[in-house]
């Protein structure tokens, strides 16, 4: 999913992504959306690591039986670890 993000005081990122699906197959149409909004926060104690937090809310059409919608709702998590074994500059 296309997304925007930015980074704020240098300390935490925010993130915003949306898309628009259609689709028309044999004369049945149908439209779906999603979003997805998500942080990374970066954190150096006792080692380095980054937390990332995205959840994802979508609504896609079917490609099989008419007029029917598919929600689906995720959160993701990551936790990114650097420097274990040999220390950055």
């Amino acid at each position: 999913m296309p997304a925007v993000e930015q980074w704020l005081f240098n300390a935490f990122s925010v993130r915003f992504g949306a898309e628009w699906s259609y689709i028309k197959i044999s004369g049945n149409q149908g439209a779906g959306e999603g979003k997805t909004i998500g942080v990374t926060i970066p954190c150096d104690f006792i080692t380095k690591f980054t937390l990332d937090v995205n959840v994802t809310n979508r609504v896609r059409p079917s490609r099989n039986i008419r007029n029917l919608s598919i929600g689906e709702s995720a959160a993701f998590f990551t936790l990114t670890f650097s420097d274990i074994f040999f220390k950055g500059k």
